[in-house]
């Protein structure tokens, strides 16, 4: 499937053409998902990631009943939100649930400034 000479982020993007076209999320993939939910959520508590293919929706649940702050909560879902459309595919989504309390479902978030920058410069020339 993949050749020798392909680095960590090639063979990621190879299991992402592979998940497009046959549905299936590589062990590879998950674990990708539930190391970002670790650097992303590891400051609340225990959560839990839960993955719908059938969807395309990427699920993390906190279960601590401490609310997220919202300074620091935002940045890192939008990077979150990023990272799972990078390694699944522009069409699946993110949720985050604390408890049982939907506090996030996409559309994608944007805090990246050089993204922001593109943004201003495409509504100031069309």
């Amino acid at each position: 499937m993949t050749s020798k000479t392909q680095n960590w982020e090639e063979q990621l993007l190879t299991l992402r053409a592979l998940t497009a076209t046959t549905g299936v999320i590589h062990e590879a993939q998950v674990l990708q998902l539930k190391m970002w939910g670790g650097v992303a959520f590891a400051a609340y508590g225990k959560w839990e990631a839960n993955l719908d293919g059938d969807s395309k929706t990427v699920t993390y649940t906190l279960t601590r009943k401490k609310p997220l702050p919202k300074k620091n909560a935002a940045p890192a879902i939008a990077a979150l939100d990023r990272s799972i459309h990078w390694l699944l595919g522009d069409d699946w989504g993110l949720k985050v649930k604390q408890s049982s309390k939907l506090i996030y479902d996409g559309p994608r978030v944007s805090t990246n400034v050089n993204e922001k920058r593109k943004q201003r410069r495409s509504n100031r020339a069309g």
